[in-house]
């Protein structure tokens, strides 16, 4: 006998194993299991304003308490953590073959495969070391190279290895105590999970049977594990005081459990989140074809942005492509990029009660909910676009709309809450003008004229974001220039003025906003970072930096090998290293376990423009100076923190160097001394793990070091000790594809 399912489960204030047919292999919950046709059993302006060359001159407690009264649907679903989890360490789960085969374990990837493995590399000519460094790339997820066969049917399996459901309890995935301090998590029941179940049978291939599902209490520890990031982001654009999971459409649930799935390094977790990312891109597509008034419901464009942002971080090569192909038009379709599409009624009078106000509010958490998805669209498209080495779809003028109302209107957890809090800033409302975006662009320091109008730390990010299409732009037309140059006309003597005009206005734009972000308090680490990241490229080109170390083979190499060399021998270097070290520094005070994604992108592009001089050298595996533990002194005037030569052991190279400049520390003497025309006789290093101070010595140090940043995080973010195999695939793939290029090169 053959049972599909077994659906008794319940959820009550006290979580309870269940039980299931022993032919389903699991006792007390379960797993997205398939059974496939005839397939084999293989399972497939801070202080520093430098002159640029060449030119004329908190984290908030998130509180849920409060007055519930106006949202009493929301009390239905207790959920108490006060129980026995051993029962659950016997479910069976196993999704261990619903990825694509050709993924492969960041220990097997790390590898020089074929002839190549014996060839000693560190003296290998430039064109091999490209093409050491191209076949790199092609075992990371952005060269992905597709056959015939690939397709989402491929990433079923016949057969599923046993796992235990214990997998999903580990004490880094949740923690507990951030669990009880949310008063009222919102869980789905029964009902949600078998509207879900149902959506993955609808979605699944004709000959794949849902053999076995997760349990209840399983999909709603991955929720949370969305929501409690989610929490924490720069952009959030789902309202937690409102949702309801048991009244969404499936579409938005599988894309939260996806969500939360793929950001777990454990690998039969991630599995499942690439499977319930699958099928929600398939029946939001089903959906739309079906109903032509989607793409303007709320619920089905937050599942889409969330399907596609899962697939570009998710670490599978296939799931990346599939979701850089999505563009955002559905928002512009929808036209809730422009001002006319929020209206301003929703604003709640002193008499409003009951219903009225309740209406009111779900009302405006709507339109609020539309800004905040354009926002993180924007933000979404730009991360993609650096990544993959494209431009955007979005331009800088394209969102027209108020910025987004303050965090604590946001984050009311009652209708109640949200009118006193409106009315208590009624005077500042309509007195204050309105702002977007362009004007913050222009002039970001009428945003501290605005009180607490607004979402401060959103409204800097998305400006932020909304600079780099020009930064782009510049790096498109100095790229068009160097193509026209000369052999007696050197690429670093021909930059024209309105070139240099354009890069000054663009960074002391970048400068602005990190001091306004500064001088608010929300100066986050995501908005240090972005700024950094921006700032690097104004000076080094992302793409030529990828394009010489082999992403795009031998022959783009060669193409921009000499404008690099009169890049590394101009003043331009210092700029870019400051810059990324900079970008390391934000990472070091990223909240634990939040560096997914773009933000490990930026910290992996970061490393590979510190380590761009030693690649260039052709000394990319020879120590320019001896590394070693030193002692660190701190400057006692406030400058950052400083290591003179003495203080390192004997070493004839780095005696002759002078004294080091930290380029992750805070900006001081040694900095500016640094970015000057006399910072030539400086040699730059990296404050690491342990207080230590390590000179910039080879390309391996350096891919060292960014294991290390993304290791700490993902420590901190855990009250147990983590090893090398928790952390995200994605992770795992960026410190193998820098490791092998630094032995490649």
């Amino acid at each position: 006998m053959n049972h599909v399912l077994d659906q008794s489960e319940s959820i009550g204030p006290s979580i309870q194993p269940t039980r299931y047919e022993d032919d389903l292999h699991m006792n007390g919950g379960g797993s997205l299991s398939t059974q496939t046709g005839d397939r084999d059993g293989e399972s497939s302006s801070s202080a520093l304003q430098p002159q640029l060359p060449d030119t004329t001159q908190t984290r908030q407690d998130w509180n849920m308490s409060g007055d519930l009264n106006e949202v009493p649907y929301l009390l239905e679903y207790e959920f108490s953590f006060d129980y026995d989890v051993s029962n659950l360490f016997a479910m069976d789960l196993d999704w261990n073959a619903l990825v694509e085969p050709s993924f492969a374990p960041p220990s097997e990837f790390t590898s020089v495969s074929g002839d190549n493995q014996n060839q000693d590399v560190s003296h290998a000519p430039p064109t091999s070391r490209a093409v050491l460094g191209h076949e790199a790339f092609k075992r990371s997820p952005w060269v992905w190279q597709a056959d015939s066969h690939d397709s989402a049917d491929v990433e079923e399996a016949p057969h599923l290895s046993k796992a235990q459901e214990k997998l999903l309890l580990p004490r880094f995935l949740l923690d507990r105590n951030s669990v009880t301090s949310m008063a009222i998590p919102p869980t789905m029941g029964d009902s949600a999970r078998d509207a879900i179940l149902l959506l993955v049978q609808r979605n699944s291939g004709p000959t794949t049977t849902v053999q076995s599902f997760p349990s209840v209490q399983t999909l709603n520890f991955l929720l949370m594990n969305f929501l409690f990031r989610e929490k924490d982001e720069g952009c959030p654009f789902i309202h937690m005081p409102s949702l309801v999971p048991d009244k969404c459409r499936p579409e938005l649930l599988t894309a939260m459990i996806a969500a939360g799935a793929v950001t777990v390094g454990i690998d039969q977790i991630w599995r499942l989140g690439l499977a319930f990312q699958e099928r929600t891109r398939m029946a939001l597509f089903h959906a739309m074809d079906t109903d032509s008034s989607l793409p303007r419901n709320l619920d089905v464009v937050r599942a889409s942005l969330l399907w596609i942002e899962t697939g570009l971080w998710c670490g599978s090569g296939r799931k990346m492509e599939v979701a850089d192909s999505a563009a955002n038009n559905m928002l512009r379709r929808a036209g809730v990029l422009y001002a006319g599409f929020y209206e301003t009624e929703t604003a709640p009078l002193t008499s409003d009660n009951g219903d009225v106000l309740k209406t009111k509010w779900l009302k405006w958490v709507k339109l609020e909910s539309f800004k905040r998805l354009a926002l993180r669209a924007l933000m979404s498209d730009v991360q993609s676009a650096m990544a993959s080495m494209r431009s955007t779809t979005f331009s800088s003028t394209d969102i027209n709309f108020a910025l987004p109302a303050s965090r604590d209107l946001w984050d009311a957890s009652s209708a109640r809450k949200w009118k006193t809090l409106v009315l208590a800033k009624k005077d500042s409302l309509e007195t204050t003008p309105t702002l977007t975006l362009m004007d913050i662009i222009q002039d970001p320091w009428k945003l501290r004229t605005c009180g607490d109008n607004y979402d401060r730390v959103l409204s800097i990010t998305a400006a932020l974001y909304c600079l780099w299409p020009q930064v782009a732009s510049f790096l498109d037309s100095r790229a068009l220039q160097r193509s026209l140059t000369t052999a007696d006309k050197p690429p670093a003597s021909s930059s024209p003025m309105w070139l240099e005009a354009q890069r000054q206005d663009l960074y002391q734009r970048l400068s602005s906003l990190r001091e306004l972000a500064r001088s608010i308090d929300s100066l986050t680490a995501d908005v240090h970072m972005a700024c950094e990241l921006f700032s690097m490229s104004l000076f080094v080109s992302p793409i030529d930096t990828q394009k010489f170390v082999g992403r795009c083979g031998a022959e783009e190499s060669q193409v921009v090998a000499p404008s690099l060399q009169y890049w590394a021998e101009s003043d331009e270097r210092r700029y870019a290293m400051w810059h990324a070290g900079q970008v390391l520094r934000a990472a070091r005070n990223m909240i634990p376990a939040h560096i997914q994604g773009f933000r490990a992108i930026s910290v992996y592009q970061a490393c590979l423009t510190l380590a761009l001089p030693h690649l260039l050298s052709g000394s990319g595996r020879q120590p320019l100076v001896r590394s070693g533990e030193m002692m660190m002194e701190r400057d006692m005037t406030g400058g950052n923190q400083q290591t003179t030569a003495s203080a390192l052991p004997c070493s004839t190279d780095v005696m002759t160097t002078g004294k080091l400049v930290i380029l992750n520390d805070e900006e001081g003497i040694q900095s500016k001394s640094y970015l000057s025309s006399r910072g030539g006789h400086q040699t730059p290093a990296l404050l690491v793990s342990g207080g230590r101070v390590q000179p910039i010595s080879n390309v391996e140090m350096i891919a060292n070091t960014m294991a290390g940043i993304f290791r700490d995080n993902h420590r901190r973010g855990s009250s147990s000790t983590t090893n090398n195999s928790t952390l995200p695939p994605l992770l795992e793939r960026l410190i193998a594809l820098l490791t092998e290029l630094s032995k490649a090169t």
